[in-house]
């Protein structure tokens, strides 16, 4: 309990199941315990836009001292937080920033076809979804994005194998499965 790299651990763990005040209350105790904010700050970032905090996420995320490491990630939560702002001029100019980082990151291009799909650029939003699938077919978040897309722009049953390719990766996946079952049901197969 005073070591502030679990105090971190566990922080992650919180984040990656979308917990935003658990894990601000664990990178709290961890800076309590002598973790340095700058080496923390994208996850503090993301804490802050999981809690709806979307300005003090942009602020954590534009910080000038942050690690280096964690640009790219940092870039596409300010993005995200901009977007969530309604300042989406300032959401492509961080997206374009991740980008230049890191230009076959498939989160980043996920983020952006999100993004483009918020704007009203559809045509955007699948190439940006394409690139992240090309750059990593197995990965859920590209696979689930395409599988959305293809649903708007085809059909629900032209996206069903994009479904069944997402669950075929990560067959626990509750978004995916949501969505899944959604298009199945709509399409009349419920």
């Amino acid at each position: 309990p005073a070591l502030a790299s679990a105090r971190v651990a566990q922080a992650r763990a919180m984040l990656m199941l979308g917990n935003g005040a658990s894990a601000q209350d664990e990178l709290d105790r961890a800076i309590s315990l002598g973790a340095q904010p700058s080496r923390i700050r994208h996850l503090l970032a993301q804490a802050a836009l999981l809690r709806g905090q979307a300005q003090d996420a942009v602020k954590q995320a534009e910080a000038k001292d942050i690690d280096p490491r964690q640009a790219v990630f940092a870039a596409r939560i300010a993005g995200q937080g901009y977007q969530a702002l309604g300042q989406y001029p300032a959401a492509a100019r961080a997206f374009d920033r991740a980008l230049t980082l890191a230009p076959k990151d498939p989160a980043t291009w996920a983020d952006l076809g999100r993004f483009r799909i918020a704007t009203g650029d559809m045509a955007a939003a699948v190439a940006a979804a394409d690139r992240a699938v090309s750059f990593a077919p197995a990965n859920i978040d590209a696979l689930l994005l395409r599988a959305l897309l293809v649903r708007e722009q085809y059909g629900l049953v032209a996206a069903l194998p994009w479904f069944e390719r997402a669950l075929s990766v990560r067959p626990d996946d509750v978004p995916t499965m949501i969505e899944y079952a959604a298009t199945l049901s709509d399409a009349g197969q419920a």
